[in-house]
């Protein structure tokens, strides 16, 4: 593999399938390129996409949200880590998913972000939205999207 030069990934989780396989192309490249890998859950809070102003979690209501999820964040950790990664952190945000990850990519430097796509259309992404593709448009950094297709050849 080249040396893109790339010190520094994050790799969004929401504990899906999809996601599963953005964690092991993310360790992949990790793991070859020498990086650090950032595993960030986003715990999105009901009401937090709505206008500013209207809901602010404080900090006690932010950690209490995202503490269900430190458990499997954990565990994704631990699996990224027998993928051969070396340097492994796990962190939660809570807020708007897309926001919350391009708001880190930017504050920490991170040199990639590899984001599961679950190829949503219609109705459901109407409704739902993307988050990898508003990742995509607002992403200081390059973005890896590991798309359902993908990720079952996969396995």
């Amino acid at each position: 593999m080249p040396d893109l030069g790339w010190k520094r990934l994050l790799c969004p989780v929401d504990f899906s399938p999809t996601s599963e396989s953005a964690l092991r192309v993310a360790s992949a490249f990790a793991r070859e390129l020498g990086a650090e890998l950032t595993l960030l859950h986003v715990r999105n809070v009901p009401g937090s996409s709505i206008p500013e102003g209207m809901l602010e979690p404080t900090g006690e209501l932010a950690h209490d949200l995202s503490a269900p999820a430190d458990r499997p964040l954990e565990a994704w950790k631990t699996a990224a880590e027998e993928l051969g990664v070396r340097r492994v952190e796990a962190v939660t945000s809570v807020g708007e998913p897309a926001v919350e990850i391009t708001e880190l990519a930017r504050r920490a430097a991170f040199d990639a972000i590899v984001i599961a796509t679950h190829a949503r259309s219609g109705l459901k992404h109407a409704i739902l939205g993307s988050v990898a593709e508003k990742v995509v448009r607002l992403a200081p950094c390059v973005v890896i999207s590991v798309t359902p297709e993908a990720a079952s050849r996969q396995g």
